[in-house]
């Protein structure tokens, strides 16, 4: 059976290379993008791919789940779109169950994620699973959606760190740098997210090493 993962950003990729030990790990980088997302899934099922599984970080909508906090969808929600079912056979005891809403924008004050978690009632939100689960569902396979909390519901995600976000997944240091010249009072919350996805970033290898290695 091949596994098909589908990431938003370069290095929830080397997390899935890494835990392998190196073997061969169908990947797509969606670099945020929904379309991009369902496009690269229907690449990897062409190629093989038995299940797609979108896997990398994801933000809080409910209230309580902290940084690190594994998520492990059972549909996947876009606004003004039916839900979409997910595999949870990878869920445990060390994992969060519920809905996955994907936007097509950041979302990145509380006052948004609280809107949405009550609008939808989903508990986290990325912008990559509902586009791989349209094209699993497209090809009759199985979708799953793995997901490790960067932000909390209740923490806002400074401008600069946008700013450091490539279409095509890489972390662009030198635009976050350019940023906080401008807005400089954003070093802290910059420091303490930087902190917070190290904690989602060990959730995922986790994930990756128990699952997939």
């Amino acid at each position: 059976m091949q596994l098909g993962f589908i990431t938003g950003l370069n290095f929830e990729a080397d997390i899935l290379r890494q835990a392998t030990g190196g073997k061969s790990v169908a990947t797509f980088c969606a670099g945020g993008c929904l379309a991009r997302a369902e496009q690269g899934a229907l690449s990897l099922i062409d190629q093989g791919t038995d299940i797609v599984i979108s896997f990398g970080l994801a933000g809080a909508l409910k209230p309580g789940l902290a940084p690190g906090d594994l998520i492990i969808a059972d549909s996947a929600i876009r606004l003004g779109m039916p839900p979409l079912p997910c595999d949870i056979r990878l869920a445990d005891r060390n994992s969060v169950t519920g809905p996955i809403l994907s936007s097509h924008y950041a979302v990145t004050t509380p006052e948004e994620k609280a809107r949405l978690h009550q609008k939808t009632g989903a508990i986290a939100v990325d912008m990559e699973s509902y586009g791989a689960a349209r094209a699993a569902g497209a090809r009759g396979i199985p979708f799953a959606a793995i997901r490790a909390v960067a932000d909390p519901a209740d923490r806002a995600i400074p401008k600069a760190a946008m700013a450091g976000m490539g279409a095509d997944g890489s972390l662009k240091i030198g635009a976050v740098l350019l940023e906080l010249v401008k807005r400089p009072q954003d070093l802290p919350a910059l420091i303490r997210l930087g902190q917070d996805t190290e904690r989602a970033k060990e959730s995922l290898r986790r994930a990756a090493r128990l699952h997939f290695a």
